[in-house]
């Protein structure tokens, strides 16, 4: 049997931080503390698809990290709400 997880971490010190961008997006979910200047992010929603709501309302960096064990893994890198990077191997 494969693993398969989907996380969004803000680029951040402050869990608050995480928590207000799900209430601008008006998405729940749940927010963990930081550790190492990131906060996980954990939005309700369709699973290993973009949560739009959640980029749009974004005001810093934001990483979106898909990993499916032996099938493919990918990254993206958002800065507000803009994609600045993309890598996806399979």
């Amino acid at each position: 049997m494969s693993e398969f997880s989907e996380s969004y971490h803000l680029h951040s010190n402050d869990q608050e931080e995480g928590v207000s961008l799900l209430k601008r997006a008006g998405v729940k979910g749940f927010v963990y503390p930081q550790e190492n200047n990131w906060v996980t992010i954990l939005p309700e929603g369709d699973t290993f698809q973009e949560n739009k709501k959640l980029i749009t309302s974004n005001e810093g960096t934001l990483v979106h990290y898909i990993f499916a064990e032996d099938h493919c893994w990918s990254i993206d890198i958002f800065e507000g709400a803009n994609r600045v990077f993309q890598y996806e191997c399979s």
